[in-house]
């Protein structure tokens, strides 16, 4: 609920107060429901940071397998030292 009040005068000196009441339930919920939004797709994005490089390395393993490198054994082992 949002309250406003304002305080009148009149020339003859009469006194008064309006007040207004605003039921804001919708507009906090549409809030809530846009800041969800937002923490998915920063989470999603999150989640998606480390998995371009495993992707890359995968990548990487599958081309030189695929080319029967003689290397093949040297790169298996250099893409799982920063997972130890």
């Amino acid at each position: 609920m949002r309250v406003r009040a304002r305080r009148l005068g009149t020339a003859s000196g009469g006194r008064g107060v309006v007040v207004a009441m605003d039921d804001i339930t919708d507009e906090l919920q549409t809030e809530r429901v846009l800041a969800w939004g937002e923490m998915g797709r920063q989470v999603a994005h999150e989640m998606k940071n480390p998995l371009t490089p495993i992707k890359l390395s995968i990548q990487h393993i599958r081309r030189a397998r695929k080319d029967r490198r003689a290397d093949f054994d040297d790169i298996l082992v250099r893409m799982w030292m920063p997972f130890r």
